[in-house]
């Protein structure tokens, strides 16, 4: 079903999807927000039928529901709704399952709350249990949303952070899975090493067994590492050149002989059909593949083709594709600005040479990497950036970086003093 309706805020800067043409609006009564996505209630006043469907599905779903809008179909009885609700999976294709709930209201608007039970399946598709889910329908208004252009949503970058990899600043979400149920998880050491991975505990993604997203300190941190991994994690990239149908089996971990040009199963089975189902899912947020969500056009403004070769040696090619990549991962308009990311970058850089060429001591503290100062960038000495901030925890302060930490705390605070009396 989607599970809870997120906050108002955590909604800002999703994007939705046009309303799909699978859909016939003239038979939408009323509109409602459930969990950022917009659907229709078709409601038969005599013979008290009501369906949801899905209108303006955000983006990351569009794909998913498009061929199949119908999220709920039931009776309203008296101040309840009951019937079927659908849980969608890219994997094992959709279930129905039984639900009912209230009439009643949210922050003083009149909504609808939906609960029961879906099958819970495994990597095979067969059902192992049950899942408990609850959906929440809050009204908008009788008439269709004013659909936003894209562009508006493209240049309002959030200011909350809401996903996993906003809040870990893992932008990539790289995540690491236990072997087997049960048994530890291991994070690659270029991964555990790496400086900017913080001490504080990561975050568990909803798999079964749920996979270890690992928090990063800084933004620049998560930049530099999900640079460390395009260049030399990603199976399927070539240096610094790549298409994203590279990229997508790279980031799904699926060799491209299992799927046809067409990103169709090569072989016909439960395992091809799954693996193929993960890449199309990545280049439909990517590029648009299958009518999903596009994310590549926002920040080059223009369409990406599956085999287009994007060169990352050009810093615009560079900045628009992993902001593509970050806004894949938590569905909304990426975080990070030029400035940020080109400190990431040289973040990144630097932890290849160390971590792979062997260059000890080429990184330095994380808190430089912040620093705009550092890099020669207009925000060095702004207002933003008068109040000195903690160069890092106790707990992430290694002993042989501690003088070496202190100094460059020094010598950022004469740089910013500088700065100040040039005003």
């Amino acid at each position: 079903g989607g599970g809870n309706v997120a906050p108002a805020t955590s909604c800002n800067g999703v994007a939705l999807a046009p309303p799909l043409a699978t859909v016939d609006a003239s038979m939408i009564s009323s509109y409602w927000l459930h969990n950022c996505s917009v659907v229709g209630l078709i409601a038969d006043t005599g013979t008290g039928t009501r369906n949801f469907v899905y209108y303006q599905p955000k983006t990351s779903l569009a794909a998913l529901v498009g061929a199949d809008p119908l999220l709920f179909a039931g009776k309203a009885q008296g101040t309840a709704y009951s019937g079927r609700a659908k849980h969608y999976s890219s994997a094992c294709g959709a279930v129905l399952y039984d639900v009912e709930g209230p009439i009643g209201q949210t922050a003083g608007v009149s909504s609808v709350t939906l609960r029961g039970s879906y099958p819970r399946r495994d990597a095979n598709c067969k059902t192992t249990g049950t899942d408990t889910d609850e959906m929440l329908f809050v009204h908008m208004g009788s008439a269709a949303p004013t659909p936003q252009p894209s562009t508006v949503v493209r240049l309002q970058p959030p200011v909350d952070r809401v996903t996993h990899s906003e809040k870990t600043r893992n932008f990539l979400a790289i995540t690491f899975y236990p072997p087997k149920k049960g048994e530890p998880i291991t994070v690659h050491p270029y991964v555990a090493t790496f400086p900017g991975t913080s001490t504080e505990a990561g975050l568990f993604d909803s798999a079964d067994p749920p996979g270890l997203i690992p928090r990063m300190k800084s933004d620049e941190a998560g930049v530099g590492l999900s640079w460390v991994w395009l260049n030399k994690r990603a199976r399927f990239v070539n240096a610094q050149t790549a298409s994203p149908r590279d990229i997508a089996y790279s980031m799904a971990g699926v060799d491209p002989v299992t799927c046809t040009s067409e990103v169709r199963p090569a072989v016909d089975d439960i395992d091809s059909r799954k693996s193929c189902n993960a890449v199309s899912a990545y280049l439909a947020g990517y590029i648009g593949f299958g009518g999903g969500r596009n994310f590549a056009a926002d920040y080059f403004g223009r369409s990406v083709n599956i085999d287009e070769v994007l060169n990352f040696a050009l810093p615009d090619v560079a900045f628009h594709w992993m902001r593509t990549m970050y806004s894949h991962e938590s569905g909304r308009i990426a975080l990070v600005d030029a400035d940020t990311f080109n400190r990431g970058i040289r973040y990144g850089e630097d932890w290849i040479a160390e971590y792979y060429g062997g260059e000890a001591g080429r990184v330095r503290p994380d808190a430089w990497y912040s620093d705009p100062c550092n890099f020669g960038q207009q925000s060095c000495g702004t207002a933003a950036n008068d109040t000195i901030q903690p160069v890092a925890t106790a707990a992430e302060v290694q002993p042989a970086e501690t003088l070496e930490t202190l100094a460059e705390a020094i010598r950022r605070l004469e740089r910013r003093v500088v700065a100040l009396e040039g005003r």
